[in-house]
């Protein structure tokens, strides 16, 4: 009896040890708490400078890449920050509203983006010339050749919406640019120039 007894008691607690190390396995595979720190780039675009926009008048368009701070608790209890976004690359684009109704993409640039520590964030400051009215389209991009390992590669559009499974839903920014009796467009000039373009992190 005694020998059945412990027997049983061992069984029971090998049983119950096996039981703890299958969930404790799972919780730090499956839970979403269980992550490296990794960067986390995000963007947002302003259209500034002028309260009507008109051919051949430069403007300012203001976008600002932020390395956003995040807090992270590990599987071994640790806690875990944001880590400094290497130097990367961002992507400017307009397209313009063609007649019927559709829209054409008139540029698209890559500038070089410093290093951004956690918490900090990149100013970009476009002056831009457009030289035929109409409606157009912007949109700006962090990380657009995908240099900077992130915690969320969803979130670097203009701004933008994840629709999960690596989808992102682009929500365009658009603005009207108004014809201008004084202006008269080189010939050689194109639709949109980007006259300078300054980046600060801070």
């Amino acid at each position: 009896m005694k020998t059945f007894f412990t027997t049983k008691i061992t069984k029971l607690s090998l049983a119950f040890t096996i039981l703890i190390l299958l969930t404790t396995h799972t919780s730090c595979t499956t839970s979403p708490e269980c992550k490296s720190a990794l960067a986390d780039l995000t963007i947002d675009v302003v259209i500034g400078g002028a309260s009507t926009i008109s051919t051949g008048v430069p403007f300012n368009v203001p976008s600002i890449i932020k390395n956003v701070k995040d807090v992270l608790n590990d599987c071994n209890g640790e806690i875990i920050g944001t880590l400094t976004a290497n130097a990367s690359k961002s992507n400017i684009r307009l397209s313009r509203k063609n007649t019927d109704g559709s829209f054409s993409e008139v540029i698209s640039n890559n500038f070089d983006v410093p290093a951004i520590p956690e918490a900090m964030e990149a100013e970009e400051n476009y002056e831009l010339l457009i030289t035929e009215p109409g409606e157009y389209q912007i949109i700006t991009l962090a990380d657009a050749t995908s240099l900077v390992d992130e915690r969320n590669e969803d979130n670097n559009a203009s701004p933008s919406v994840s629709l999960g499974s690596g989808k992102t839903n682009y929500k365009v920014a658009t603005f009207t640019v108004l014809p201008n009796p004084s202006y008269t467009k080189r010939a050689d000039a194109p639709i949109v120039e980007i006259l300078s373009r300054t980046v600060t992190v801070r």
